[in-house]
């Protein structure tokens, strides 16, 4: 394959020998060829309707009408900084902790300064005690992210304080959505989208689920129709308001998308006319970032949202042409616009989800390593960028004012690295990186870890967390079933595969270190694991655990079994329905499963078909028929 970026859809890609007649001979041929078509569709409709290069993003994003005028916005610059016009309004005691007046200032001033910038939706001319008195949880929500980093030495016990009334103000917002301040309400939950409340672990984080609040707040009061307000509430709008409205929304769009990247799932808001034609001026910061979202939010789900298959993949051949075609788009935007350092970190971190997608085994044996390697070597330059300009914003005194989103650059980054310089092992004599190369990559991977200590505040927090997540995983780097040299086994989770297949990685590093242990005990100090997860005994990690890391169901590790069409160590199910359990569910036979995980296992043109029912959710398939 040409170096260049091939057609889309290649007029030659039947399918060949893998298009059977076996079943449904009929229903293949037109998905086949309906995949085609929306491909096809959607790569029109971005070339006309999005218009690609870097130049006309800055011009659809302008917009050609603006709400604000010079002599407002110079009014704005010039009125005072949250304000208080009546300090007896305010409370002198928030979430049981005394609070001076003079301190409380201060804190919505740091506010202003140093976390408003990345995200600046709330009017800062608002006097406090207005913020108090008309939403309590925007008020808590402010004090609760200033008093992160706040210097002040009861700022870390009030930082705790605030988290149960935040969640109690959530739970009131959720049950009575109709008060004047709505909008400062779903402010405050995009707020805490981008600096999340703490939670143990990924599952707990609630960033997700406020931003589906605050997104459905917003639709439902014709937040996404600024100019159509009187026809979701029957009050008058003043220009002030439009202005709010409009920002809030293209806030839960930009926190949407930046919240389904981290978790791997499809964004939830397709940019509609108000977010590709804001009627209002926008600060420049903002509307980079807006540009950013606004390309992506559309070239991954071009990859990854087809609906005719299991995992949303399209076929490989036009999946490996969309991502060299939007890699390059995504290049031209970083080098031929100027940027803000938060703007460069968004795209290196978008660009990066992109690449992730030629780790895929299809793309490396339908493509080629050859011809994949491209790709790599600028996901190589990519993920070390990311690093740098991420430190030299530490450099600065300023990182620790980012959201959260800093600690999952670093980490993708990292994962990259730790990816690339195993695949160079595994290509010798022909290295994918030379010996400067991962020298590099090494010293920027200790250079993320450095940068998640200390963006962390307390321990176990999610930046430690994530430290400490990268020191295991590239601790494990030649561990176990030779995970790191092997493509993205997570297929359905869009960009983040990489990050997932690591979590799956880490977990089979900790079950093997729990066998070590248990067979230490077991045989009085004479166990054969390694805690590195080196050497023989720590090649069949999977197999000698007998566990799966997607389910608490035995596996069997018989050799013939494992041999699936694509040659990986993936072992097959034993399936034994729960006891006493009883299963009704429709007839699967000839469900779509496409390129998903289990059905690789299956037929080779995407179908199997399913004699045991009971299992709706795919997650134990009965045993495939050789």
């Amino acid at each position: 394959m040409s170096s260049t970026t091939p057609s889309i859809i290649s007029d030659g890609d039947t399918g060949g020998k893998e298009k059977t007649a076996r079943r449904s001979t009929t229903r293949s041929a037109n998905t086949g060829g309906q995949v085609k078509q929306q491909v096809s569709k959607q790569l029109e409709s971005m070339r006309e309707k999005l218009e690609l290069r870097p130049a006309h993003w800055q011009s659809s994003i302008d917009g050609e009408k603006t709400i604000s005028t010079p002599s407002e916005t110079q009014a704005d610059t010039l009125a005072p900084i949250f304000p208080v016009l009546d300090s007896s309004l305010l409370p002198a005691r928030v979430a049981d902790v005394d609070i001076a007046l003079e301190w409380m200032i201060e804190l919505f001033h740091e506010y202003h300064a140093n976390y408003h910038p990345h995200l600046p939706i709330i009017n800062p001319t608002i006097p406090i005690e207005t913020i108090y008195t008309e939403s309590p949880l925007l008020f808590k929500t402010i004090l609760f992210i200033v008093t992160r980093h706040n210097a002040h030495s009861m700022s870390r016990d009030f930082h705790k304080q605030l988290v149960d009334p935040i969640r109690k103000s959530i739970a009131d917002l959720s049950i009575n959505p109709n008060n004047s301040a709505l909008d400062m309400g779903i402010q405050a939950l995009l707020l805490l989208g981008s600096w999340p409340l703490p939670f143990g672990k990924q599952s707990d984080d609630g960033s997700w689920l406020y931003c589906g609040i605050a997104t459905h707040l917003a639709m439902q009061n014709g937040f996404h129709r600024p100019g159509f307000a009187q026809e979701f509430r029957e009050k008058c709008f003043s220009r002030d308001d439009l202005k709010v409205r409009t920002v809030s929304w293209i806030a839960c769009f930009l926190i949407n998308f930046s919240l389904s990247l981290k978790l791997g799932v499809p964004c939830t808001i397709t940019p509609d006319f108000t977010i590709r034609n804001p009627s209002v001026e926008l600060p420049p910061k903002l509307k980079h970032h807006l540009m950013i979202a606004t390309a992506c939010s559309n070239f991954i789900p071009a990859l990854s949202n087809n609906p005719f298959s299991a995992t949303g993949l399209i076929e490989p051949s036009s999946r490996w042409s969309l991502v060299q075609l939007f890699d390059s788009e995504l290049e031209a935007l970083l080098t031929s616009n100027p940027s803000f350092p938060e703007s460069e970190i968004l795209l290196l971190t978008n660009r990066l989800h992109i690449q992730t997608f030629v780790m895929h085994e299809d793309i490396q044996s339908t493509v080629g390593s050859l011809e994949t390697s491209g790709v790599m070597i600028k996901a190589f330059r990519t993920a070390v960028k990311l690093i740098t300009v991420i430190s030299s914003e530490r450099k600065k005194g300023v990182l620790q004012y980012y959201p959260t989103y800093i600690n999952r650059s670093l980490v993708f980054a990292s994962l990259w690295l730790l990816k690339l310089i195993a695949f160079s092992h595994t290509r010798e004599p022909s290295p994918l990186l030379d010996t400067q190369a991962i020298e590099t990559a090494e010293n920027h991977i200790r250079e993320a870890f450095t940068l998640l200590e200390g963006f962390s505040v307390v321990d176990e927090d999610e930046s430690m967390r994530a430290a400490k997540f990268v020191e295991i995983i590239g601790g494990g780097g030649k561990s176990a079933n030779g995970w790191w040299g092997k493509s993205v086994r997570m297929r359905s989770r869009m960009g983040s595969g990489l990050y997932y297949d690591a979590i799956w990685e880490k977990k089979e590093i900790e079950r093997a270190e729990l066998k070590s242990v248990g067979t230490a005990e077991g045989e009085h100090g004479n166990g054969s694991g390694s805690r590195d997860g080196d050497g023989e005994n720590g090649e069949n990690t999977s197999a000698s655990t007998g566990r799966s890391p997607f389910c608490n169901f035995n596996i069997s590790t018989d050799n013939e079994a494992a041999e699936v069409q694509n040659n990986r160590d993936i072992p097959t199910v034993e399936v034994h329905p729960p006891e006493g359990a009883t299963w009704n569910w429709a007839d699967l036979d000839a469900v779509p499963i496409d390129q998903s995980f289990w059905g690789m296992l299956g037929d080779r043109d995407g179908f199997v078909s399913w004699d045991n029912p009971w299992d709706i959710f795919g997650l134990n398939p009965p045993p495939i028929e050789s």
